[in-house]
This record gives structure tokens, C-alpha cells and sequence, in this order.
């Protein structure tokens, strides 16, 4: 796709930026990109970047907008699972036994098993020969790396490489993607790379399969099982890759650099407006998958709300395929840290986090870690079998 860019579109995307400051001030470059959703656009404008609305005045409300850009996740959180209301937990579980649950698992889960962005970014370091930003995320990293060795597969492989160099966590008692497993869920959808869902799936449903986003025109000549009719279900699960994974499509499909996350946002917004009605359609996004994202109890663990790159997902994808309003939607999310800030600012950007994505995308924000989660989520799901 990008060799068929305009040069000048083309000259502005390899340059390195940070992906807040291109989804920011670089919408321009969406829309040069022909078939991108306007709406997208619209959406995303506003909403990113939110500390960067008028630098000249440092009022309360700027305070927060910064602490939502910057605000940094502790190493180790034994959270207080008990403030998710009691009704929620009943909508969950409901849903769950209904098989109307979709979780989405984020690098949250894989917390002591594999390096989280920041470890992930030391390590490319480490490959380039020029300095970097210190302030420069994964994505940008990436970028640079790529350009410098003139070679987008550069980046994805030395990331595929530290990952599958890592020890799998043993998948039992409370471990999440162990606890996720036992839900009977047909669809599990996942940012990461990692094939730890899957694992943890198939010691307990061996029809379990993979599946990643064909969100390139190359990627989607490729065979998938949804073409061929596949039903997923609590015996025949899926776990599909939203970003891609190591293994899948001889990691092709893993969307690692700024012009992937930027190339990415413009092929699904165009893979949405077509929205192909029959398996014979190819679609990047299966109807099987569009239907999970809209019509089923999304389950958001080991995510940061505060990370740019969650939020454009979730204003481009989720927000665009228009999910159902009267469905709870659920994100565990980490209590935001910030050495600088008084504890009522803390609360305060608690409970505007909570309020955005209530607002936003109707999705109640419940703070925790991903382990202390799952162990609640087991106890109350074995306790509810047994009554």
C-alpha cells in the first residue's frame, strides 16, 4: 500500500514522530491517504493528545490533560479488586455464561513473563547505530531502526526473537490468560504478539486456532480459516490477533513501526466502509470478528487507557464499528502513578479517565492489575457454577 502513496504523503510518513504528535497534528496525512474514514478523523483529532491544547496556561484542567499523557504505571500493583460494583460483576458474569463475553488481552497479562513496551524499546535500542529521543516509545524506535537498515522486518524480527526466547508462564490457578481460558468465550482478540492465549486455550480445548488482522493487500491473499466458513465456538476458539503475531504470516502481520500503526489505521477504515456481507468478500476484519467487537461484552485486561496507541484502537475500531449502547463493556486498568502529583490529582484523573471512556464508548473503567483481576474473576466464576 505505501509504494502507491503520493511521494510527498509517502516522504512525511517515514519520518519519525511521536504517534501522540502525528495523531494529533498529522491528520492531514489520514486523509491524503485516499479512503480514509472522515469520521475516524474527526474523532481521533480532538481527543489525543490532550496535553498539548494550550501550553500557555496551567490551570487545573491542563495539569490533568498532562498527567493523562505522562502518567506512568507502577511495577507492582496488589490492587483492591473490590470496587467494581456488585451489578457490574452480575452483568459479567451473565454475560460470560451466555458465551456473550469477548476478552481483549493487552501486554498487561504477560507482566513478568515478557518485556512490557518500555523493555521492549530498551532492547531496539540497542540494535541502532544513531541515538534516539529519550522520550521515544516503541513504535518510534521501531521506525528508526527500520530506516536505518532501509528494511521494515528488521524491528519485527528482533522483537519476535525476545519473545519467543522467553519461558511461557505456567497456565494454572490464577495466572490470566489461564483464568480467560476456563470462560468458554468462542473469540478472544489481542493486541499482543505473543501466542500465550493460545497456549493457555489449547491445554484445555485442543481445536483451539490462531488467526491475525489481514490489514495489508499482500496479508489478505493469504488463506484464513474464516474464509473457508469457520464457526467459532467454546470448542473451536479463536484468538485473533488485532496487531498481528510472532509466527503468523512470517510476522508480516505484526504491527510494530509508525507507518504500520499509520498504515494500519487507514486499511481498516477502508476495510470498514466496504463491510463485505459474505465469507466469499475477504475482509481484514471477518464478519465473525466485527460481530464480537458490536454485539458481545468486551472484557479489556492488561491495558493502559492512558496509552496513545489503546485509544486510537479503540476510537478507530471499536468506535467506528458503532457497538451496541445497551452492552457494559468492561477495561481493567492500572491506577495511574505520577511521582509529581498530589493525591487528588491522582483522583482526579481517575475519575476522568472514568468519565471519558463512559462517555465516549460506554466502557466502565474498574482499576487493578491483571492478576488480581483474573483471581476475583475465578473465585466468582467457580463460586456462581457452584450455587
Amino acid at each position: 500500500m505505501a509504494g502507491n502513496c503520493p511521494r510527498r504523503v509517502r516522504l512525511r510518513a517515514i519520518v519519525p514522530v511521536s504517534l501522540s504528535a502525528r495523531f494529533t497534528g498529522r491528520m492531514t496525512v489520514l486523509r491524503k491517504r485516499r479512503g480514509v474514514s472522515s469520521r475516524i478523523c474527526h474523532e481521533l483529532e480532538p481527543d489525543v493528545g490532550l496535553a498539548a491544547t494550550n501550553r500557555s496556561r496551567r490551570s487545573r484542567r491542563d495539569r490533568l490533560d498532562s498527567m493523562v499523557d505522562s502518567a506512568r504505571l507502577p511495577r507492582c500493583v496488589e490492587a483492591n479488586v473490590s470496587g467494581l460494583a456488585e451489578q457490574h460483576w452480575e452483568t459479567l458474569l451473565d454475560k460470560i455464561r451466555q458465551q456473550s463475553c469477548t476478552p481483549f488481552i493487552g501486554a498487561g497479562a504477560c507482566a513478568g513473563v515478557l518485556p512490557l513496551g518500555n523493555g521492549l524499546t530498551a532492547q531496539l535500542r540497542r540494535s541502532l547505530r544513531h541515538s534516539v529521543p529519550a522520550n521515544a516509545d516503541l513504535a518510534r524506535v521501531a521506525q528508526y531502526l527500520a530506516v536505518e537498515r532501509r528494511d521494515n522486518s528488521v524491528p519485527k524480527a528482533i522483537v519476535a526473537k525476545i519473545i519467543e526466547a522467553a519461558t511461557p508462564p505456567a497456565f494454572v490457578d490464577d495466572e490470566p490468560h489461564a483464568v480467560l481460558a476456563t470462560l468458554g468465550a468462542p473469540i478472544y482478540l489481542t493486541t499482543n504478539y505473543d501466542d500465550f492465549m493460545f497456549r493457555a486455550l489449547v491445554a484445555k480445548r485442543p481445536r483451539a486456532i490462531r488467526e491475525a488482522c489481514r490489514w495489508t493487500r499482500s496479508l489478505l491473499q493469504e488463506p484464513s480459516a474464516f474464509d473457508k466458513g469457520l464457526e467459532p465456538s467454546p470448542d473451536n476458539p479463536v484468538v485473533f490477533h488485532l496487531h498481528g503475531g510472532v509466527g503468523l504470516h512470517g510476522n508480516r502481520s505484526m504491527v510494530l513501526t509508525e507507518d504500520d500503526y499509520l498504515d494500519y489505521l487507514v486499511n481498516i477504515s477502508k476495510d470498514l466502509a466496504n463491510n463485505p456481507r459474505t465469507r466469499r468478500q475477504r475482509g481484514m476484519l471477518p464478519l465473525k470478528i466485527r460481530a464480537a467487537i458490536t454485539n458481545s461484552t468486551l472484557l479489556f485486561v492488561g491495558y493502559s487507557l492512558t496509552d496513545i496507541n489503546f485509544r486510537v484502537l479503540l476510537r478507530g475500531l471499536v468506535g467506528a464499528l458503532e457497538p451496541a449502547h445497551q452492552v457494559l463493556n468492561l477495561a481493567v486498568q492500572l491506577a495511574p502513578e505520577d511521582q509529581r502529583a498530589a493525591a487528588s490529582e491522582i483522583e482526579d484523573l481517575k475519575a476522568y479517565i472514568k468519565n471519558y471512556f463512559d462517555w465516549t464508548l460506554r466502557i466502565q473503567v474498574h482499576w487493578s492489575d491483571a492478576r488480581a483481576f483474573t483471581r476475583e474473576l475465578k473465585r466468582r466464576v467457580e463460586a456462581n457454577a457452584a450455587a
